[in-house]
This record gives structure tokens, C-alpha cells and sequence, in this order.
């Protein structure tokens, strides 16, 4: 891409944040998501800080918005990790990236539980499927437990948890 069409995307990636922010809000997910792609073009351009600065709005937003294990947090804080880094920030880099992987390992639960169950519904000895089973169900409770703490009582995503530990423990 040309510096044209890069200055042509750029204003149109501004254009939408404003609509964004004056129709959802400054804290909306989509405002984040804008924040994150203006990074990106300005991490391409050599702007290192001004990129710092959007991922932290980012980051921030969606940690208004979201469990602190959701995986957008992680990849935000992440990609932040590698600005610092570039930065020369390596203690900040550091912090970061360690921290992105503590939730990249935490939103895998939710998923670790599902393929626990599939696993248990097809293992071909009964003892090694409850065995599964188990796993499964305890995959499902810490997930439930994280995820209650921030997803409203009525979340769909809530919801299903809990009828997946429901299930598990009959």
C-alpha cells in the first residue's frame, strides 16, 4: 500500500471513531476496536508512542467492558507489550507479555471444558469418561466463577455455564 491509500485509510479509521464515539460512546468495544486498528498504522509509520498511547485507551475500554480474562484484553496487552519493547521499555514489555499469557491461559478454561466433555462422551472405558467428566466439570466451575463475577445474572454466555455445571454434576 501506497502512502495515499495509507493517509486515505487513516482518515477514514478517524471518521468512524468520531461516529463511534458520538453514537456508542467513548467506552464502547467498537471505539476500541478503532483505537487498535489507528495503532497499527501508526506503530507502520514509526510513531511508537502515540501507538502506546491508543492500545492503552483500548486496553482500557475493554477492561471497562469485560471480564479481566477476556481474550482481547490479553492480545491488547500484548501487542503493548511488544510497543514497550520496541520502546526500550523492557521491564513495562515484560510485565505486559507475562501478564497476556496469565489471561490467554485463563480463557482457555471455558474451552478446556468443552473438549473435556467431547472427550469423555467418546472415551471407550466408562471410568476414563467419568474421569474426563470431572476434569470437564472443574474447567466449567472456575470458568463460572471468573465470569459471574462480571458478566451480568442474565448473560447468555453466563447462562450456559451454568447449565454445563448443572449437567456435569447430576
Amino acid at each position: 500500500m501506497d502512502t495515499k491509500e495509507y493517509n486515505k485509510a487513516d482518515k477514514l479509521l478517524n471518521q468512524s471513531l468520531i461516529l463511534f464515539r458520538k453514537i456508542k460512546g467513548e467506552n464502547h468495544e467498537l471505539v476500541a476496536a478503532n483505537l487498535q486498528h489507528l495503532n497499527m498504522r501508526a506503530l507502520h509509520i514509526g510513531k511508537y508512542e502515540h501507538g502506546k498511547e491508543l492500545l492503552e485507551k483500548a486496553k482500557h475500554i475493554l477492561t471497562v467492558n469485560y471480564p479481566h480474562n477476556y481474550i482481547d484484553i490479553a492480545r491488547v496487552g500484548s501487542r503493548l507489550g511488544e510497543v514497550n519493547r520496541e520502546l526500550g521499555n523492557y521491564a513495562d514489555a515484560l510485565k505486559l507479555l507475562e501478564e497476556s499469557l496469565m489471561l490467554y491461559k485463563k480463557c482457555l478454561e471455558k474451552d478446556q471444558g468443552e473438549l473435556y466433555l467431547k472427550r469423555s462422551q467418546q472415551a471407550e472405558d466408562k471410568a476414563r469418561g467419568e474421569e474426563l467428566k470431572r476434569e470437564a466439570l472443574s474447567y466449567f466451575q472456575r470458568a463460572l466463577e471468573i465470569v459471574s463475577k462480571r458478566f451480568p445474572s442474565d448473560s447468555s454466555y453466563l447462562k450456559r455455564l451454568q447449565d454445563a455445571v448443572k449437567k456435569l454434576e447430576q
